[in-house]
């Protein structure tokens, strides 16, 4: 059975189209795996800036439990890190432990509940770590600004990493953004609940009103990411969602910068609750411009696509049209073509 050349061209253009995805997919793998090897290593200094901060700050003999569990958290968080960046130059183990093999992924998880307990340890005023409680007032102060925010960058470092192992969403900023609001509202909301019975036994005004609204604005934030999340897994997070989710988020979060890092807010010191409100703030407002934008876009290409489709079938009118003049004037007094031209009457042609 012999091909039309046609039909032959199209099913070359196809195969052609099929290869150039296939190829932009795994060049997409590739650069997955190039930026992930960097990622580990850059996650394995961060965790021996925390593994220092803490041996340096905590000598052995005045570590109590939660000393020991964040020096474990960054112990443990460097040497997995460190290996699996070796592993990248080593033949033998590569395709065990590297290019989104399953070992790699199962650290990377692993890594990222480990830290998401030792965010907490460390970061909680309470157990006077990286910040501790200022008496008077109430409020968090840092304590050692290396290993404060050493221990933020791990968090949001192996976070980083777990999202890369989704090429659906990795190359997604909006995702990210959520995944990043999800985590830092939970944090906000963690933080303002610890500090409120503080801050309320000293101060159960202002100060104590506007922890309450901290609380709200971590809850409020990260059941509104988890419901983006949600959307973008099970089915498609239009820039309209966006838009709906990140508008709240965005109001919510403008009005806390204002009332929780002012003079008499419970975050106007540098802390958890300052940085929480702030990158609240900026990541609402950017998902929320980022969503506009892409609308915006997306109206102006179905604008563009009709005035095609409308120029395209004027000018297929306008060449049948010429067509149809051609001929006539080729049929002369054919009675059938002088009918089409509108001489005769279909009534009127001899048969």
């Amino acid at each position: 059975m012999k091909l039309h050349k046609s039909t032959k061209q199209a099913i070359d253009a196809m195969d052609i189209n099929k290869s150039t995805k296939e190829t932009i997919k795994e060049m997409e793998i590739n650069m997955s795996k190039t930026r992930r090897f960097k990622a580990w290593v850059v996650h394995a200094l961060l965790s021996m800036i925390v593994m220092c901060a803490i041996i340096d700050g905590f000598p052995s003999s005045e570590r109590g439990r939660q000393e020991k569990f964040a020096l474990g958290t960054g112990a443990t968080s460097f040497a997995l890190s460190f290996i699996i960046a070796i592993a990248h130059y080593v033949k033998p183990v590569k395709q065990y432990l590297t290019d989104g093999a399953l070992a790699e992924f199962l650290c990377c998880i692993s890594l990222l509940s480990l830290w998401g307990g030792g965010l907490i340890v460390i970061l909680n005023p309470a157990n006077e770590i990286a910040s501790f409680i200022e008496p008077s007032m109430g409020t968090e102060l840092i304590k050692d600004g290396n290993l404060y925010f050493s221990t933020w960058a791990c968090f949001i470092s192996i976070s980083s990493i777990f999202v890369s192992f989704f090429h659906k969403f990795e190359f997604n900023p909006t995702i990210k953004a959520w995944t990043f609001l999800l985590t830092t509202s939970i944090l906000m909301l963690g933080s303002a609940a610890h500090l409120r019975e503080g801050i309320c036994d000293i101060n159960d005004g202002r100060r104590c009103h506007r922890t309450n609204y901290a609380i709200t604005v971590g809850f409020i934030v990260g059941l509104l990411s988890t419901v983006a999340l949600l959307i973008a897994r099970f089915s498609k997070l239009t820039p309209v969602h966006t838009l709906f989710i990140s508008l709240p988020c965005a109001g919510f979060a403008a009005f806390g910068v204002v009332v929780i890092t002012s003079a008499s807010g419970p975050g106007k010191s540098l802390g958890t609750l300052y940085f929480t409100t702030w990158s609240i703030a900026v990541l609402s407002f950017w998902t929320a411009l980022n969503a506009f934008n892409e609308r915006f876009r997306e109206v102006e290409e179905v604008k563009k696509e009709s005035i095609k489709r409308l120029i395209k079938s004027k000018r297929e009118a306008e060449k049948e049209s010429e067509k149809s003049t051609t001929e006539v004037e080729k049929g002369g007094d054919d009675p059938i073509m002088k009918s089409r031209a509108g001489q005769y009457t279909t009534d009127e042609i001899e048969i």
